[in-house]
Parts: C-alpha cells; structure tokens; sequence
C-alpha cells in the first residue's frame, strides 16, 4: 500500500514509517512532530475527544465521525 493514497496529513508524510495506530487515517486527527532531546517524536491532538494521544490506538469510533464545521 503507497502510504501517499490514504495519508491527508503533511505532516505524517514526513515520517519514514508509519505509527501503528487507529489515528493514522482518521480525519479528526491533528499530528505534530515535536523534538525533544535532539529526537523527533509524533504526537496526535484528537479533534473529537480534544485531547493529546499518547499511545497507539487499536480501535476508535472517531474514524467514522466527521466534525461538523
């Protein structure tokens, strides 16, 4: 699978290997490249929950869940 087909975030397209993580193609989900000591790290703000993911997500309901605009 071209990691380009499905990934709208830049910022995503940036990193070499994809997070395992639900967030991944959701919609709702905001991703920042933050560094820390020197190191890169991808952090996700989730637009529904509006909160900061931390871990990686299995499953989650806010794939199927457009915010209305």
């Amino acid at each position: 699978m071209d990691k380009d087909s499905m990934i709208r975030s830049a910022t995503l397209k940036q990193v070499r290997a994809l997070p395992e993580t639900a967030c991944v193609n959701c919609p709702n989900a905001v991703w920042h490249l933050t560094q820390k000591d020197r190191k890169e790290e991808l952090r996700i703000f989730c637009l529904l929950m509006h909160a900061l993911i931390d871990m990686p997500m299995a499953a989650c309901d806010g794939t199927l869940i457009f915010p209305k605009m």
